[in-house]
């Protein structure tokens, strides 16, 4: 999809002051940038997230992108609670992988694969003690490879964990 044609269809959801937040905050990450312009992506997550602001985020779009649209209220109430299996084991196998042959995480939906494993990580552990230590940051010095996961983890866990204080 061109750009001109995702500000068409963006400046039908949100209003003057609204438009720029909205837009600012989906190109901070690459991945979702370019999931947005797929098409048939595009049409999906308009239609789920219309002009409701804030679920245009990492969290969302990479939960779309894995067709497990999941509202995010049910990810982050506490005790935070299992997610399911399939999608879980789904989860564990790209962690797995990821440690297995670690390289850029290549789409939104491994990126939601990989926060969806952290936060079940931090379901099972309730903590996240030994963190720092478990992600290598094997692609370069500044963990680029996490970045995308970890901005969809942030909007899967409650406002009050450990890990956002």
């Amino acid at each position: 999809m061109q750009l001109s044609s995702i500000l068409s269809e963006f400046k039908h959801l949100f209003d003057a002051q609204q438009l720029p937040a909205v837009l600012y905050a989906l190109r901070q990450d690459p991945l979702v940038w370019k999931e947005i312009e797929k098409d048939d992506f595009f049409i999906k997550a308009a239609e789920y997230c219309g002009n409701q602001a804030e679920l245009w985020n990492p969290a969302t779009l990479s939960l779309l992108a894995l067709e497990h649209p999941i509202p995010l209220d049910s990810l982050t109430q506490q005790p935070l609670m299992p997610i399911d299996v399939n999608l879980r084991q789904k989860a564990a196998r790209a962690y797995e992988e990821y440690f297995r042959t670690p390289q850029p995480t290549a789409s939104l939906a491994d990126a939601g694969l990989l926060a969806l494993a952290l936060r079940e990580r931090r379901r099972v552990k309730s903590n996240w003690t030994g963190i720092s230590t478990e992600l290598p940051l094997t692609i370069d010095s500044t963990g680029s490879a996490w970045i995308s996961p970890l901005a969809c983890l942030i909007a899967m866990l409650p406002a009050d964990d450990e890990l956002l204080q």
